[in-house]
């Protein structure tokens, strides 16, 4: 009985450990995902003149954070409610809301650069969550796998 509750306690601590440390690496997949976005963005408005609208309903996508920001965006050119990504700060949402807000405002040339613009300050983003993925995500699964060898050891 006594290794069962060890069990227990030693599977909730690192599922604990892992679940922050993933969301480090989620939050790395979903700029990643975002940046082939904007890439995808940049090449339809620069090649093909593609209107905005046309563009999100084409674009495909298995994360659930690019998705939800998608949905979301649409329902901000109808709506102007727009609802947060849990996974972002509220810096990083507001910049978010501040580069959708520009999305299909200006001809095509003028919204080249913005985008070019736009994809410095992303690829940048990705190049920060990288590095904190692999910093701290890391760190936190490893580190909720000793701290439940830890408590294991402390409660025998």
């Amino acid at each position: 009985m006594k290794i069962l509750i060890l069990g227990l306690i030693f599977a909730s601590i690192s599922l604990l450990g892992f679940r922050v440390g993933n969301k480090y690496s989620e939050k790395e997949k979903f700029y990643n995902e975002f940046y082939n976005f904007l890439m995808y963005i940049k090449n339809q408005i620069g090649f093909f003149k593609t209107n905005i609208l046309e563009i999100l309903k084409e674009y495909e996508t298995k994360n659930k954070n690019l998705k939800k920001l998608i949905e979301n965006y649409i329902t901000f050119l109808n709506t102007e409610n727009y609802e947060e990504l849990n996974i972002l700060t509220k810096n990083e949402n507001e910049e978010i809301i501040k580069f959708l807000k520009g999305l299909g405002l200006n001809d095509c040339f003028t919204q080249n650069e913005f985008l070019e613009n736009y994809q410095s300050f992303f690829e940048k983003k990705l190049n920060d969550c990288k590095a904190l993925n692999l910093k701290y995500g890391a760190m936190y699964k490893k580190l909720g796998v000793l701290i439940a060898i830890f408590v294991c050891i402390l409660i025998i």
